[in-house]
């Protein structure tokens, strides 16, 4: 149910389900009680509620979409393999002026053959390492890469700087 959205894909019925839905800022507070049991982890439903109490402030589409997404109970698809490198990071970035340690996945190798799964469910248990993993990197990242750590940062406060 997580919507990641880097290298993320879903059906096309579902898209465009989506895009003839209200495109919504700001919910009403019962649909937090509504999807609350769609969450694999704690952490994650936190994160999750924290993203749609600021989305009214956003210029993004994705947090409306990841809401849809767990209010008609529907599942994305994430690839074992990183099919993507985004470049979308830094001063001219459109959202992302600060790169965050949790998103950006060295690509593999494409893929010849798609396999598709014989069913098709959620995998709580993959969704709360993945919520786990991220939440931890945001903790490991700065211990093991000081220098990358303190860069960001500084891109970081100076692209806020040049933006007030």
């Amino acid at each position: 149910r997580s919507m990641f959205i880097w290298g993320w894909a879903t059906w096309a019925e579902t898209w465009h389900a989506f895009r003839a839905s209200p495109q919504l800022e700001e919910w009403p507070a019962e649909l937090k009680t509504d999807i609350s049991d769609s969450f694999a982890s704690q952490i994650q439903k936190r994160e999750f509620f924290s993203f749609m109490d600021i989305a009214k402030n956003l210029n993004t589409w994705d947090i409306s979409l990841a809401v849809w997404i767990r209010q008609f109970r529907k599942i994305t698809i994430i690839p074992r393999v990183n099919l993507i490198e985004n470049i979308g990071f830094g001063e001219e970035a459109t959202h992302t002026k600060f790169e965050a340690f949790d998103v950006q996945v060295k690509p593999g190798d494409f893929l010849k053959r798609i396999n598709h799964p014989d069913l098709i469910e959620v995998n709580s248990l993959l969704e709360r390492r993945m919520w786990r993993n991220k939440a931890l990197k945001w903790l490991t990242f700065p211990i093991s890469h000081p220098l990358d750590f303190v860069t960001r940062m500084l891109k970081f406060l100076n692209s806020r700087k040049l933006n007030s």
